[in-house]
């Protein structure tokens, strides 16, 4: 009779991976504070706020609002900038453009005509 072997046992530890998620306002405050004064720039506080998170601990953040960037210098080697960067410039929506509430369509239409 065969015995199934379990190879969890042999089989590596995961590695760590980047996590971006939003920030807590609440929650890594603290967090955003000691990334600012490692960075020695001015905190993100406030308004809407990616991170970047690396084997449990926020290494870079970065402003929806601004665009500002704050970074952990160990944090260069993940490339956590530049995923973060990318995360932001889709989590902003294009500007649609929107039609004009206080005019009638057939006023616009009439406005074009004349024009022409």
């Amino acid at each position: 009779m065969r015995t199934v072997c379990s190879d969890a046992a042999t089989r590596p530890a995961p590695a760590p991976e980047l996590v971006v998620r939003p920030a807590c306002r609440y929650a890594d405050a603290a967090a955003l504070e000691r990334l600012a004064t490692c960075a020695g720039v001015r905190a993100l506080h406030g308004g809407q706020v990616l991170v970047a998170e690396w084997a449990g601990r926020i290494v870079a953040a970065v402003s929806l609002q601004d665009g500002r960037v704050v970074a952990d210098r160990s944090a260069e080697p993940l490339a956590a900038v530049a995923t973060l960067r990318r995360h932001a410039s889709s989590a902003r929506p294009a500007r649609a453009r929107v039609a004009l509430p206080w005019m009638p369509r057939l006023a616009t239409r009439r406005l074009a005509t004349a024009a022409a």
